[in-house]
């Protein structure tokens, strides 16, 4: 059971990690523009690889 005092703590670190993930998706488009090329053939995005 999620104590209170944890719950706003997590909700930090989920709204952290995706703007993070946000802020390397949008770099990652201009440094490899031809990357979406390939996300057929892939089960994770190379921005989501780079954020995890």
């Amino acid at each position: 059971m999620a104590q209170l005092n944890h719950t706003s703590r997590l909700a930090e670190t989920e709204e952290a990690l995706t703007v993070l993930f946000c802020l390397i998706d949008d770099a990652y488009a201009h440094l490899n523009p031809r990357a979406r090329c390939y996300e057929s053939l892939k089960r994770l995005a190379d921005s989501e690889v780079i954020a995890l």
